[in-house]
């Protein structure tokens, strides 16, 4: 995984990205393991640390150790106690065998190097009935974001998420730059 984290205004983000809205939208769930792989300052892995509640877990994961500190902080100014934090790249990031529900990428599956092995990871860590949910930028030109030689269009994540195992794989829309593809461990 690059070290370039693309950082956007939060509050510019969440107008079009409402975090508790996608997470919900995808089933996170209160007692839920939920993994975010490339979690940047936690956009994603605080709402979702909020809504598995007690009984769940949250295990940010990030290459960054400054955007796991913001993590800690985040989580700990609310009383979070469910936040695993872990300084790892997406490759090398196996945290346990069959216990997550769902394997999160916002914004950063297509600066991982190896993607293969990053699917294969997640496929390790789901347990049966498991997702792996990949929010990332269209292959399209867009005011912000990556430049469009780092995104990866629809059809090659699918292609991606088949050739490691994902099954009932599906792809909606997200809005104007953002696509989201779930596959299913099964």
């Amino acid at each position: 995984m690059s070290h370039g984290h693309f950082r956007q205004d939060e509050n510019v983000r969440r107008r079009s990205q409402d975090p508790h809205k996608l997470l919900r939208g995808i089933g996170v769930a209160k007692g839920m393991v939920f993994v975010d792989i490339g979690c940047g300052a936690g956009f994603f892995s605080i709402p979702a640390a909020e809504m598995v509640g007690e009984g769940g877990k949250v295990y940010a994961v990030d290459v960054n150790p400054a955007f796991l500190e913001e993590v800690e902080k985040r989580a700990s100014a609310l009383g979070l106690k469910n936040v695993v934090l872990k300084a790892a790249s997406a490759e090398e990031a196996i945290l346990f065998d069959s216990r997550a529900d769902i394997v999160f990428f916002a914004n950063a599956f297509h600066d991982f190097e190896d993607k293969e092995r990053v699917l294969a990871n997640s496929m390790r860590m789901l347990k049966q009935g498991g997702e792996t949910v990949d929010l990332d930028w269209k292959k399209t030109n867009t005011t912000h974001g990556p430049p469009l030689w780092k995104r990866l269009p629809e059809k090659e994540v699918e292609r991606l998420m088949s050739v490691v195992g994902f099954r009932a794989i599906k792809t909606t829309d997200c809005g104007k730059g953002h696509y989201l593809i779930v596959g299913k461990k099964s």
